[in-house]
């Protein structure tokens, strides 16, 4: 925010100084409040959508290793086919 000092305003012609809020820096408030709240919406949506991707990288993660398992069963079981006969 942006503070002018304005000297003979409400204060008898003293030179004392008081804060005057001009319309633009009430715009400026609103649009900053506005931006604000934007940011924090993105944040979540952003925050949410890391969180499912999260969730399917271990999904997958578990899906290879399961794989990865049912594989060396199978190898297992071949070698000692092979071994029998």
């Amino acid at each position: 925010m942006v503070e002018l000092q304005v000297s003979g305003q409400n204060d008898g012609g003293k030179g004392r100084s008081s804060n005057v809020l001009y319309p633009y820096q009430e715009s400026r408030r609103a649009a900053e409040a506005a931006v604000g709240t934007e940011l924090a919406a993105m944040e979540r949506k952003h925050s949410a959508e890391r969180a499912k991707l999260e969730q399917e990288r271990v999904e997958m993660l578990r899906l290879l290793d399961e794989d990865i398992a049912a594989d060396e069963d199978g190898l297992r079981f071949e070698a000692k086919f092979e071994e029998g006969s």
